[in-house]
């Protein structure tokens, strides 16, 4: 009990570091392979408790990270590219990814970024609806290949999320959010 509310008092830390730093509602901060900013790193590692995954492989490049919430909400958006071969051991090695079967897109079954709902959504494909204080660079559309594992919910880990892999492009988007 006493180790679960140190982990839950730490989760809360990070989260309020990477809230205090920016007054806006969308805190977004790039920073390439080498995780130098510190508030990049706590909200990775909020990011990362929240889903349950393993580190990100060394050879990510084009790294990006971006946070919107408050101190009782908080969401996460990351993007990185890398090889396919350390993709399939950073979900192999992910404690929330475990036995999570993924969604398979391809140019029959598309996975669609929309605007609004008052576009024509083709409901013969996923979608994805691009809200307020998503961050532009998350673009996590796949019209050739790619898969989507839905990271579900787990006690003192936060609500879930999705992680992506745009197989085409060798593109990672992961969301995870805590509430």
């Amino acid at each position: 009990m006493h180790k679960k509310l140190l982990k839950s008092l730490f989760l809360f830390l990070l989260l309020v570091t990477a809230t205090s730093c920016d007054n806006s509602m969308n805190n977004s901060i790039a920073a390439r392979n080498n995780f130098n900013n510190k508030i990049a790193k706590n909200m990775l590692e909020s990011a990362r408790h929240i889903g349950r995954l393993a580190e990100l492989p060394s050879s990510n490049t084009d790294f990006k990270i971006a946070t919107e919430g408050s101190v009782f909400t908080r969401s996460f958006y990351i993007a990185f590219n890398a090889p396919l071969e350390d993709i399939e051991k950073l979900i192999l090695n992910s404690p929330g990814l475990k036995d999570i079967e993924p969604k398979i897109y391809s140019k029959e079954y598309m996975f669609i970024e929309y605007k609004s709902y008052e576009e024509e959504i083709d409901y013969n494909h996923d979608f994805f609806l691009r809200r307020e204080g998503v961050p532009e660079w998350y673009t996590p559309e796949m019209k050739i290949k790619g898969r989507k594992y839905n990271i579900p919910y787990k006690k003192d880990h936060g609500i879930g999320g999705y992680f992506i892999v745009n197989d085409e492009e060798k593109t990672v988007y992961i969301y995870v959010s805590w509430s």
